[in-house]
């Protein structure tokens, strides 16, 4: 069963190459118009299971789910430049070994992501958001967060 879903993912990831970014609201972006979860502080509603959060709104998920887990799916050599505390450095590929980690997470696990500007990280999200019950983008990605000045670990 699992390389089934291994396999529908990857096909996923590999075919969904488009370069297309969704309609940004000022905090957190719904892809479900049904919102099943509100985040004091966040101008809109959140469906809970896949949600885009500009940096402010992103530290506050991470506030508020302190479970959270954080990956970075830039390279090695960024995440030593600066990263997002308690991030795991997960560089994107479009292998299959990739997304196999993933599928170890428990589905209430809640997971972020973020790479240098969104797209990968939307990409890979989109792909989780149905097996994991919340899944948390860094709208625009890690340029953001530095753009709010907001501290990162460098090592």
């Amino acid at each position: 069963m699992r390389v089934v879903i291994l396999f529908f993912l990857a096909s996923t990831l590999l075919l969904n190459c488009k370069n297309e970014t969704p309609a940004t609201a000022n905090n957190a972006d719904s892809t479900n118009a049904a919102a099943t979860e509100t985040i004091p502080g966040l101008a809109v509603a959140v469906d809970s299971n896949f949600m885009q959060l500009d940096a402010l709104g992103f530290q506050e998920i991470l506030k508020k789910k302190p479970n959270t887990a954080i990956f970075d799916l830039r390279t090695a050599e960024d995440f030593k430049r600066g990263h997002i505390y308690k991030a795991i450095n997960r560089p994107y590929s479009d292998s299959i070994a990739f997304l196999t980690y993933f599928t170890e997470l428990a589905p209430s696990q809640p997971i972020a992501l973020y790479d240098n500007n969104g797209y990968i990280s939307n990409k890979v999200g989109t792909l989780l958001a149905p097996n994991h019950n919340f899944v948390y983008i860094l709208k625009e990605g890690i340029y953001s967060w530095y753009a709010a000045q907001i501290p990162v670990v460098t090592f």
